[in-house]
């Protein structure tokens, strides 16, 4: 939309909201007027009013300047009927305006064509009776409840701002019946990050960052180190993690908090929060053994179901984009790939030094100026194949063979 000249750059971003004008529906209009005549009614006021539509506007505050109306964007609405209007994705400040026909064509290259997506030939109905039936007899319903009301939810896509013949594929699934079962893995997965002090290059925090930099800085100074910094991207992670290893990530991070004497875990019914205890029946509290989110993670990456183009597709590899537990899942996988590549390294870890936000990969490598040259390509290799064959991590930038500075 930003290459039409005659539409105005309000509309550019698909977040802005317009300053609603002249009430332009009849059925608003009547709703309107029936609602204030009720109340002279009520005080005893029955004579007949006649009220014209083209009289009735907006009273209140000035228009601000440069806000465009409603009516305006329903007019620009009109215009590209029949096309498809979307945002591009990590770019709100452009409104992607696209054929139909393409927009069908690229659902079909990302979800229908793949053979990750399996094609369920059944009823909406008799998907979700189905695993409601088998949620029950897991009893899984005890931990988090099956929302009765939950729905198969169509899938879409996303084009890049840096290609649009790039899509990105999002599953949502706010409207899934496992939504509760997802926002509780997502609080119990929360804690077992706050509370995991073992070897990972997780970010928690953004002022985290700047100590670690601090530090580094420190050891430099002092031992007069050379640095080799390196920035990697895991591309498409989210569609290509195999489920077992999401299963073994759980598995792990289970067992390091059940060798430390935690076994049960405590999260609010309503809201966020998880501790590791025992609920004592307190109000708006529940607590489940550890092992019980294994199993409710194992139900949800078996369970994706959704549909695209009119299709219901089963997804049999990765965690949705979009899904609710996805995210913590994704990062559940690099602490667990990390952890073992930072213990594998003994007393070379000293010479890694790293962070991770999300998915995307910052490691900086600290090497005396006299052993640099030996092992550091080895120590980068490391890295790239750190999660294994099915994730790929190229390098954003060239490998920088200096000192480099890094600032407070």
């Amino acid at each position: 939309m930003n290459d039409i000249p005659e539409v105005s750059t309000f509309l550019h971003n698909s977040k802005n909201i317009p300053y609603p004008g002249r009430l332009a529906s009849i059925d608003v209009i009547n709703s309107s007027c029936r609602h204030s005549l009720s109340v002279l009614r009520k005080i005893g006021v029955n004579e007949e009013l006649r009220i014209s539509p083209t009289k009735i506007g907006r009273t209140g505050p000035s228009i601000p300047a440069g806000t465009i109306l409603t009516e305006y964007v329903l007019g620009v609405k009109k215009a590209f009927e029949g096309l498809g209007l979307s945002p591009l994705d990590r770019n709100p400040e452009a409104t992607l305006v696209e054929c139909p026909v393409l927009y069908y064509n690229g659902m079909v290259r990302t979800f229908n064509g793949i053979p990750d997506f399996e094609h369920i030939n059944k009823t909406d109905h008799t998907i979700l009776t189905e695993m409601k039936k088998e949620y029950k007899k897991e009893k899984l319903h005890k931990i988090a409840k099956w929302d009765n009301k939950g729905v198969i939810q169509n899938a879409f896509i996303m084009s890049k701002d840096k290609d649009i013949e790039k899509k990105r594929p999002i599953c949502p699934s706010f409207a899934s019946p496992l939504r509760f079962a997802g926002r509780f893995v997502v609080q119990c997965l929360n804690c077992f990050f706050r509370n995991f002090k073992g070897k990972n290059f997780n970010l928690s925090y953004g002022k985290e960052l700047k100590e670690d930099l601090n530090n580094i800085n420190r050891r430099i100074e002092q031992d007069e180190l050379q640095v080799i910094a390196q920035t990697f991207d895991i591309k498409e992670m989210f569609s290509q993690i195999p489920h077992e290893e999401v299963q073994d990530a759980v598995h792990w991070i289970i067992g390091e908090f059940k060798n430390k004497g935690k076994h049960w875990i405590r999260y609010k019914t309503r809201g966020k929060g998880a501790t590791f205890c025992k609920s004592a029946q307190e109000k708006g509290w529940k607590s489940i053994r550890l092992n019980d989110i294994d199993k409710l993670v194992n139900f949800i990456l078996k369970n994706v179901v959704f549909k695209s183009v009119g299709t219901v597709l089963k997804q049999n590899k990765g965690v949705p984009m979009g899904g609710q537990a996805s995210p913590p899942l994704a990062n559940l996988v690099c602490m667990f790939s990390e952890n073992k590549f930072l213990k594998s390294l003994g007393k070379d870890e000293r010479f890694i030094h790293g962070k991770r936000y999300f998915y995307e990969h910052s490691p900086v490598s600290s090497f005396c100026s006299e052993c640099r040259d030996d092992r550091s390509g080895l120590f980068l290799e490391a890295i790239v194949a750190l999660h294994g064959p099915s994730l790929v991590l190229p390098m954003l930038c060239p490998c920088l063979d200096t000192c480099v500075p890094i600032p407070n």
